[in-house]
């Protein structure tokens, strides 16, 4: 049996947890703090209760860790079979996601691609992408000197012109 450390007090569920439980329990209730204190209680409570109960199952099957056929069968002695079913979609819920996870994780693994192959293809892409990058840049600020260049050149035209029109109306 798992010992106590004698610190219970320590041991709550974080307000942040219940504060959203709350909020999208009870989405237009305003819910005071007391009663906040109150719902952390009873959700610490239910929770060393049920562990105590399964740590218990445990330990008469002679098992070293609690398993969720543990907190099942804790849930059923304590009078909480209504939440057997929901507990066990949850549980299939978790499973999956954990399952999910290492797929993921594994994927990676299973490429059969050494890993200083994939850093040497990572690095080759990202110098591409770099050169098109620098090469588009290039190519527009080329266009623009071309551009401020035309500009220029009309600009200096359109003075000369206006000067040559100057002279000729003050000749």
């Amino acid at each position: 049996m798992a010992s106590s450390s004698g610190n219970d007090d320590d041991l709550t569920i974080p307000r942040a947890a219940i504060n959203k439980m709350i909020k999208e329990t009870l989405p237009n209730v305003r819910v005071a703090n007391d009663a906040r204190e109150l719902v952390v209680n009873c959700c610490t409570e239910f929770i060393h209760l049920i562990s105590s109960e399964a740590n218990e199952i445990c330990n008469k099957s002679e098992k070293k860790t609690i398993s969720p056929e543990h907190v099942i069968q804790a849930l059923e002695s304590l009078g909480f079979g209504s939440y057997i079913s929901e507990v066990k979609e949850v549980l299939q819920e978790c499973k999956t996601v954990a399952l999910k996870r290492r797929k993921a994780s594994s994927r990676l693994e299973n490429l059969g691609i050494p890993e200083e192959e994939l850093l040497r293809q990572q690095q080759e892409l990202f110098a591409k992408i770099i050169t098109e990058v620098l090469t588009t840049y290039q190519t527009y600020n080329s266009r623009l000197i071309m551009v401020y260049k035309r500009d220029m050149v009309l600009a200096i035209l359109k003075r000369s012109l206006l000067e040559r029109i100057e002279l000729n109306k003050t000749s």
